[in-house]
């Protein structure tokens, strides 16, 4: 079975767009985007933090140490403000907590605003029947592979809230076939005429069943036939009956379109009952189509049984739409020739369109996620300008490298605090791989030492203190250094 290839519809003023691609695979589109961009912002709101402080202290400004916090997530920062009844970063705290925020519910944005659902869209003809293609006469055949796809369509137009008529195409692959009035060259339409009461006697067989349609006088004189359920080996007494006729000879030397009346009945018993009588008429609703000219009799007859069976098992009230779509049928499948093998040249050739109206579980992708990430874009475009101001402004004062050190983020600060409990200035950020906290026992504090290697007497460097000499020794207490001894230090610089 042929794939179906759907024809994408984006409107910048519909709220929702349709797309040829999974649902699964465009939200993992946007939510690598979402999390791209957040993670953007954050980088480059990290970067801002430091700039800001640093052009205030070039400035000559103050900067409170809230200010001076490295970027936070979600629920830091808001313990942050809880603590110090202030903003982490000034007001860049707020775009923490906006970003962090959003770094948890964009899955769920991207749940509700990116799905999948069965709509009414328009796809691309590939192969199948072309209805435009014979303009000529021919007798269409149901038993041949085109008139299996015509019933397809047809069963799933009416799954699908598709119109009936003839289509202009019928793609091979009919599982989302739902065609639209456009779709429509024309359609057959059957006006119910006052029914016709029947009794055992006129179904005893079929002797009597001629006699009764000579009695009615109301079938065309041209061309007539019935077919219908008989039991007894076709002695009687029929059980479903369908009686039909034309208004053309078969050997009309230039046959021309007519028109048909039937008569259909069903579970026939020993109780008179009335009979349907139809009056059919082909109403041509696209004036640049031909329809093909068929030959009444020799159709009607090939596709008695169809219709009978077509009828068999449904309302009488149904009897109309049942021989509307059976004859639709007919000029679909003499149309196309009886082959359902034209393609897509073949219907642009006959000035048939290569799209129809179908029902196919598309992904919808609302505007507010195409809202949502035009406004991350803006936003890490301004940022990202911002910064680069920032630091073309710092690059010009002469003491912009004496403030580049100022401790913004996590691994900053800790530098900082380190220095200054083992009074080592020049301990740079690898060199911390080699400390360690740990509780002294003795002092009942935390203190920092160096890891070094325990050696073959269970020995460990003493971490270098100007104010206490260290030596080795097996005791850890000895070489410590409390954060008390710092308690009154003021930390810059």
């Amino acid at each position: 079975m042929s794939a179906i290839q759907i024809i994408p519809r984006y409107n910048p003023n519909s709220y929702e767009n349709l797309f040829d691609l999974p649902a699964p695979t465009a939200r993992n589109i946007f939510t690598t985007i979402f999390i791209c961009l957040n993670t953007a912002i954050i980088l480059v709101g990290g970067r801002l933090i430091k700039r800001q402080a640093q052009r205030r202290l070039l400035k000559g400004e103050a900067v409170p140490l809230p200010s001076l916090t490295p970027w936070l997530s979600l629920t830091s920062a808001l313990a942050y403000t809880w603590s110090l009844r202030r903003l982490p970063g000034g007001l860049f705290g707020l775009l923490m907590m906006i970003s962090g925020a959003f770094s948890t519910i964009n899955r769920f944005i991207i749940n509700s605003y990116i799905i999948e659902r069965p709509t009414r869209i328009t796809c691309m003809f590939s192969k199948g029947l072309v209805t435009k293609h014979n303009n000529g006469t021919l007798d269409p055949v149901p038993e041949w592979p085109a008139a299996q796809l015509a019933f397809s369509a047809r069963d799933a137009a009416l799954v699908n809230g598709g119109v009936s008529g003839i289509w202009q195409t019928v793609n091979a692959n009919t599982s989302a076939f739902a065609p639209q009035e456009s779709d429509v060259l024309g359609r057959w339409i059957c006006d119910e005429k006052e029914p016709s009461l029947m009794t055992p006697t006129d179904w005893a067989n079929t002797s009597t069943l001629n006699s009764f349609n000579q009695k009615t006088g109301y079938h065309f004189s041209e061309s007539s036939g019935y077919a219908g359920a008989i039991i007894n080996n076709g002695r009687g007494p029929w059980t479903s009956i369908f009686v039909y006729s034309a208004n053309q000879f078969d050997n009309s030397t230039s046959l021309k379109l007519w028109d048909m009346r039937a008569t259909m009945i069903r579970d026939l018993g020993s109780v008179a009952k009335n009979a349907s009588n139809f009056q059919c008429r082909l109403n041509i609703t696209d004036l640049t189509w031909q329809p093909t000219r068929m030959p009444a009799k020799k159709t009607l007859d090939a596709w008695d049984q169809v219709i009978v069976g077509s009828f068999a098992e449904i309302e009488p009230e149904l009897y109309g739409t049942v021989l509307e779509t059976n004859l639709n049928m007919m000029s679909l499948i003499a149309g196309s020739g009886n082959s359902k093998v034209w393609d897509k040249d073949e219907a642009i050739s006959k000035a048939a369109p290569v799209a129809y109206g179908c029902l196919y579980g598309v992904t919808v992708i609302y505007k507010q996620v195409f809202a949502i990430a035009l406004v991350l874009i803006i936003l890490v475009f301004i940022m990202g300008v911002v910064d680069l101001y920032d630091i073309a402004r710092n690059k010009w004062d002469k003491r912009h490298k004496k403030v580049e050190a100022i401790p913004v983020e996590l691994l900053n600060w800790q530098l900082a605090m380190v220095q200054k409990m083992i009074k080592n200035e020049g301990l740079t950020e690898r060199q911390m791989n080699e400390l360690e906290f740990y509780w002294d026992q003795t002092t009942g504090d935390y203190a920092c030492r160096s890891k070094g290697k325990k050696g073959a007497l269970g020995t460990y460097e003493a971490v270098e203190n100007p104010a206490a000499p260290s030596t080795a020794s097996n005791s850890k207490s000895n070489i410590t250094i409390s954060t008390n001894e710092v308690s009154n230090e003021k930390v810059s610089r």
